[in-house]
């Protein structure tokens, strides 16, 4: 670390914090930046102090520094030249004023686009989509490892709670090496954490990484790297954050009572003991080219082999896809038994491996106690994303769905059967009552986390939340009624509903076509009810059609699918994927009743999945209406 040759005090200073928004309206830049009048820097040149004596600020630096705490900081930078640059965040730049610090990132508001927060975080730089599909889900959820695994919620310290509310992302932080060992990081950043732009809801994340000036992170060793990363978390631990889990990630809350600011260090945990730097997603790509010259040869031959079995365009001549992988494993386990259980320099074993790379035979294969012995590597975490095979192959299925459909915006495919396959045979290897291969298959085929999703995917949740919010619709139409009874009153503004009912329909449509639509939205409140059914369309035309009410609805040409799209809209724009109001009430509800049925139920994945319950029922993937509101809009325009 280079010798202060500047004095830092913070009377000289100042800090400006500027937000821009980006072409995502949920995303923006936040930029912090310390800045010096040059006149200042000039008279205390190479740390000479002319006139005036060492303020508070300056001795609290040098306290730090002889406390061996060092500004050791996160930046991606190529060096320091670019302190100075023309500023892009304002149309003029203060030749008065030299910045000697600097804070960058993003600023992002999930609510604004729960349903594209993947695709959102994707596009600004690849460190925000690696913290995105690591502790978050396809709706900027935290993923539920880190809330119900006593293994991946490392202290607990952080929970459900980081689902919500906004998150400032740090990318870069910088101090001009002058300037360093003063305290000026620990103060920039504290004027960040004190901003107007974190409040007590709201949480700043970031990545411990290298400065600067030590070089890209490939030209250290492994020793000089933990190093680094040992004295950068130190530096932010000093600064009040924590570590989200058992990952990489540190976190800090806005709220002075959560309980990650009132964690000791002492108390936090480490990070998985391989993942300490680097890369963990490229270093699965090594899994091949760490086989060594041949797969009987070492170091990890059956690693390369059970990978090169499980590609698609592998050429089907190259050992072993000339011989079964289960001949393979018996052959190279013949001559070296012990290399079943061999871990790879990530920290993998083969049954990790084949796992992860959905290779059924290669995992029947590994679970053969005639291989294995009284050895077992199904609760092996001591790798680099600290997961057990079983964990590798359900997290890797996940991970793919979320990219599928978060990402790319394609509709949700049924989960790979090879990959539900291993994860079967390791359920059971493990002792768990999973029934036959075929039910297992079809009950997590959608990717339930509950065990309990009708056919795969309508969760107990999800089921709860609709049949609510059918109902209280139809209690709602029940006003409207009354209210269209009144004389002179025709408004179809004042029926419930009416805006998924297109224009056509409506311009004619009677008080009989009213109650039909109510009668409609009623069957498939009775369809909701029924647990060992979905609510799929043919289910509720069937109970339609024992109403006499619902004819005239009918006959007018209403479809059910109209009051389906509208109790899905009504309950998705009420869910934590919109306003939040229906969860806020139930929140309300359940802190004044004790058993209530809603804690009672189990949290899926699916538990917001509106997307992939829309498809299974039959529904159209985009939206419908709300036609009144765009018809009112055609007219003012018109006008």
């Amino acid at each position: 670390m280079p010798e202060p040759t500047a004095i830092f005090r913070p009377d000289d200073c100042e800090v400006t914090i500027k937000v821009r928004p980006t072409h995502d309206s949920s995303i923006a830049d936040i930029s912090l930046r310390v800045t010096l009048r040059r006149s200042d820097a000039r008279s205390r040149a190479s740390g000479v102090d002319k006139g005036r004596g060492a303020s508070d600020g300056e001795r609290a630096g040098k306290d730090e520094e002889e406390d061996g705490d060092e500004d050791m900081l996160n930046d991606d930078s190529d060096g320091d030249e670019d302190m100075e640059d023309e500023d892009e965040w304002t149309d003029e730049e203060s030749t008065t004023e030299e910045v000697i610090a600097r804070i960058t990132g993003f600023k992002i508001q999930r609510a604004m686009h729960r349903d594209e927060f993947l695709s959102s975080m994707e596009e600004p730089t690849q460190e925000m989509h690696d913290v995105a599909t690591t502790l978050f889900d396809l709706h900027g959820m935290l993923k539920p490892e880190f809330v119900q695994s006593e293994w991946h919620k490392g202290s607990g310290c952080f929970g459900s709670e980081l689902s919500h509310g906004t998150i400032i992302y740090v990318e870069d932080m910088h101090v001009k090496p002058e300037y360093r060992t003063q305290g000026l990081g620990s103060w920039a950043m504290q004027r960040l954490l004190a901003s107007e732009h974190l409040n007590e809801y709201g949480f700043v994340i970031l990545l411990p990484g290298r400065t600067c000036d030590q070089g890209p992170e490939a030209k250290l060793s492994k020793a000089q790297c933990d190093d680094l990363f040992k004295k950068t978390t130190a530096f932010f631990y000093k600064n009040g954050f924590r570590r989200i889990g058992r990952t990489v990630y540190l976190g800090y809350s806005g709220d002075p009572k959560h309980p990650s600011r009132q964690l000791a260090v002492a108390d936090d945990v480490p990070t998985n003991a391989y993942n300490t730097y680097g890369n963990a997603e490229e270093s699965r790509l090594n899994i091949v080219a760490e086989g060594g010259g041949g797969l009987g040869n070492p170091p990890f031959p059956l690693h390369r082999g059970i990978a090169l079995a499980s590609l698609k365009d592998a050429n089907p001549s190259q050992p072993p896809l000339s011989q079964p992988i289960d001949a393979f494993i018996a052959f190279v386990h013949a001559r070296k038994p012990a290399i079943i259980h061999r871990q790879d320099s990530d920290g993998l074993t083969p049954l990790h491996v084949a796992a992860r790379v959905m290779n059924p035979l290669a995992v029947a294969t590994l679970l053969d106690l005639a291989f294995t012995g009284a050895e077992s590597d199904l609760d092996r975490r001591d790798n680099v994303d600290g997961l057990t095979p079983l964990e590798a192959v359900e997290f890797e299925m996940r991970k793919q769905m979320e990219h599928q459909v978060g990402v790319f915006s394609w509709d949700q495919q049924p989960y790979p059967e090879n990959g539900l396959r291993c994860a079967y045979m390791l359920r059971k290897a493990m002792g768990e009552a999973v029934g036959t291969a075929e039910a297992y298959l079809k009950l997590k085929q959608w990717g339930c986390t509950c065990g309990q999703c009708t056919d795969g995917w309508f969760s107990p949740r999800l089921r709860y939340r609709m049949h609510n919010q059918a109902e209280m619709i139809w209690d709602l139409m029940e006003m409207d009624e009354y209210i269209r009874s009144l004389p002179g009153c025709q408004d179809h503004v004042l029926s419930t509903g009416v805006d998924c009912i297109p224009p056509h329909l409506l311009s004619r449509a009677d008080e009989a076509f009213h109650q039909g639509f109510r009668a409609v939205i009623y069957s498939i409140a009775l369809a909701l009810r029924m647990p060992d059914a979905s609510p799929s369309k043919a289910l509720v035309q069937a109970w339609a059609a024992q109403d006499a009410a619902t004819k005239p609805y009918f006959r007018q040409g209403g479809l059910v699918d109209y009051a389906m799209d509208y109790i899905f809209n009504y309950a998705q724009d009420q869910s934590l994927l919109g306003d939040c109001d229906w969860d806020d009430t139930m929140a309300e509800v359940v802190a004044d009743c004790e058993n209530h049925e809603w804690t009672t139920l189990p949290v899926c994945q699916n538990d917001l999945n509106f997307r992939l319950a829309r498809a299974r029922i039959g529904l159209r993937k985009a939206r419908p209406g709300p036609y009144f509101v765009r018809t009112v809009l055609q007219d003012e325009d018109s006008d």
